[in-house]
């Protein structure tokens, strides 16, 4: 599913220090503040007819605050080449709940099947 660019993820949260409460959430993943990002589980860059240069980033084992048991995969799709009137696109932000834990597509082909959406959606 598609999310907002000013959606706030956390990841898993560190080990229980044995006082308290064990902790819901770890570190905040501001997705509109790239200086909260931490590195990704995998980055893919393809060339593309179409839409030139595309850069594909994951992140895995994110949460929502509301849905702290509910571990997500975060994905970022870039176009890297500017439009016709010189403007980068906004990035795309999908997210991946598998909660059978099954395994994602490759990030070359994952990113497109979304895009297809709309022909599922309708029919």
């Amino acid at each position: 599913m598609r999310i907002r660019s000013n959606c706030c993820l956390y990841s898993e949260p560190g080990e229980y220090g044995g006082r308290g409460r064990p902790r819901k959430h770890g570190d905040k993943f501001k997705l509109q503040e790239q200086s909260t990002w931490w590195n990704s589980t995998e980055t893919v860059e393809l060339d593309e007819d179409k839409l030139g240069k595309i850069k594909v980033i994951k992140w895995s084992q994110l949460h929502f605050r509301s849905s702290a048991s509910v571990p997500m995969t975060l994905i970022l799709v870039e176009r890297l080449k500017n439009n016709k009137k010189g403007i980068l696109q906004k990035p795309l932000w999908l997210v991946f709940i598998d909660k059978y834990k099954l395994d994602l597509l490759p990030l070359e082909l994952l990113w497109k099947k979304y895009l297809r959406r709309f022909a599922v959606d309708h029919w």
